[in-house]
Parts: structure tokens; sequence; C-alpha cells
């Protein structure tokens, strides 16, 4: 979805570096609210963004918002970071996640303040946003309900 991330000293961890086809995913991040791109001519969401409908073909694309709900879909425990800037967040829970509007429309994000061994397959999950820097603003998720713990 983006170029190679870029890193700054003082988050230690890669950046998104937006492009004219992501630009207005990441300025809704910044503003705290989820949007995803939506073919204005069949209404299907689309994730990550193409330049044309995968269902219609057609190029007539614009942004709509999202609840920010979904579901666990799948994910992995992280314990050995590749990065260093995430040495010291391990262990934690990357998930692909399934949103509430339509079935095919996923994104990764991390799972947020909860024990890793919360986490399943189905669960329910909500938006949250981690600034990172000025401007810079990742969509994470939450556990929703009961298996919610927060992290010791």
């Amino acid at each position: 979805m983006t170029a190679p991330a870029a890193t700054t000293p003082a988050a230690a961890k890669p950046l998104p570096v937006a492009d004219p086809l992501t630009q207005p995913f990441w300025d809704a991040c910044a503003r705290h609210t989820l949007v995803i791109q939506q073919c204005l001519s069949c209404r299907r969401l689309i994730h990550f963004p193409l330049p044309a409908c995968p269902g219609c073909g057609e190029a007539d694309l614009g942004w709509s918002e999202v609840s920010g709900r979904g579901t666990i879909y799948s994910y992995v425990v992280v314990h050995h970071p590749v990065t260093p800037g995430f040495r010291d967040d391990v262990p934690y829970v990357v998930a692909w996640v399934t949103l509430a509007e339509q079935e095919d429309v996923r994104l990764i994000c991390d799972v947020l303040g909860c024990d890793p061994g919360a986490v399943e397959v189905g669960a329910e999950v909500e938006i949250c946003f981690e600034d990172r820097a000025q401007g810079v603003s990742l969509p994470q998720f939450r556990l929703c309900g009961p298996a919610t713990r927060e992290r010791s």
C-alpha cells in the first residue's frame, strides 16, 4: 500500500510513506478516522487502494468512512522483532482484521492493550490510532468484550 517506510530517529519505528493513491487513507488516519476506498459505481469497498475497482472495473472511486469494527481473521504473536524499534514492545500481536462493512476488506494492524494470550481468531476488535510522529497516526485495533485484558 505504501512505498518503503521511512524511519525517524525520535520514533525509531518505521513510518508509512504515502503516495497519491494512499494519501487520503493516511490523511484520515492522522485525524483518527478510518476511511476505505469505495467504487462510486458498484459501491464495493476496496483495500488496499487501487486505480480502478476490481469488481466492475470503473475508475470512479472515492473514500468512505467505516465503523472501525471487525473480527480477527488471522494473527501472529511477535516475540523476536525484525526492526529494533519494536524491541520494547514484545510480545505483541499483529492481526489481519476483517472489517464489519465487507467480508473481503481486511487490514493488517497491531492489537494493542491486551495479553497476547487473549487474542483468538474470530475475536471482535475496534479501531484505535497510534500517534507515531507529527501528523502520522497508524490504525491499530483493541479487543472488544470479555476477552479484553490489560497487558501486565
